[in-house]
């Protein structure tokens, strides 16, 4: 029984010794500098995908540039803190908000000079707002590629408004004259919950490029919008206001064809 005992606290003394060092084990670059990430790091990401595209577009073909950026590839910049060297946290966020004004010249109305001319304005603002936080584990430690998987949430606002200006007054003898003042689109707000894989590869120390693609359910509900216009009504104008249709979809699908490959930067 003794020599069953003493056996047994060898064997397990070994495979913890054996453990240990398989833990302890680093990998490290010509200068000594650690490859992989370690606890307490933190790390922010690009996605490479719409630069990709954009650079095989100065080489082959104009007609998919920067212009197409779109909620697929929604130029989140991602976080990540690192709890355990196969757990981190990760998010990602966008604030978008910007607009365009354009100014375009028409013939004044009832001049007879063709050369006078008035201005046309255009402005449009548009809002993209997107979070998503989630979990992230990984197989494998201590190897330049490790197999990642974990599940994200994200929510998605979406607003969009256009208003005009006309340097034209309506005709007040044409009961048929309008003017279209304002577009509001309905507000578009979304969620989803993606369960996603992939591999990442340590190109150089704390410096990695990921690549994966999720599955999983998103709602999308647009609100109703309104158009806002300007008509003759007898001797004078008024305005009026029409409401648009609002939308509500739903999906249960991966993103293979959205998937991420995104630059990292541990520190």
């Amino acid at each position: 029984m003794k020599k069953i005992s003493l056996v047994l606290s060898i064997l397990f003394l070994s495979f913890q010794s054996q453990s240990q060092d398989s833990r302890s084990h680093e990998l490290l670059n010509k200068k000594g500098q650690k490859i992989l990430h370690e606890a307490g790091n933190w790390a922010i990401g690009f996605d490479v995908i719409p630069f990709i595209k954009y650079a095989g577009n100065l080489f082959y073909s104009s007609g998919d540039s920067t212009s197409d950026f779109s909620l697929r590839y929604p130029l989140t910049v991602t976080g990540k803190y690192v709890k355990r060297p196969n757990l981190s946290y990760r998010a990602g966020l966008r604030l978008g908000f910007g607009g365009v004004t354009s100014d375009s010249l028409v013939a004044k109305s009832g001049s007879t000079n063709p050369n006078e001319k008035v201005s046309n304005q255009t402005k449009e603002k548009r809002t993209n707002i997107y979070l998503s936080g989630g979990i992230e584990k990984r197989i494998g430690r201590a190897h330049r590629v490790t197999g990642i998987y974990g599940i994200d949430a994200a929510l998605l606002i979406q607003s969009h408004k256009t208003t005009y200006t006309y340097g034209n007054e309506l005709n007040l003898n044409d009961q048929q004259d309008f003017h279209i003042t304002t577009v509001k689109d309905g507000t578009k707000v979304g969620f989803g919950v993606r369960g996603f894989i992939g591999v990442e590869y340590f190109i150089a120390s704390k410096l990695s490029l990921s690549a994966e693609y999720g599955w999983g359910p998103a709602i999308i509900s647009q609100g109703r919008g309104s158009i806002e216009k300007e008509v003759v009504d007898g001797n004078e104008t008024k305005s009026e206001i029409e409401e648009t249709e609002k939308s509500f979809s739903y999906g249960f699908d991966n993103d293979i064809n959205g998937g991420v490959v995104a630059l990292i930067f541990y520190f």
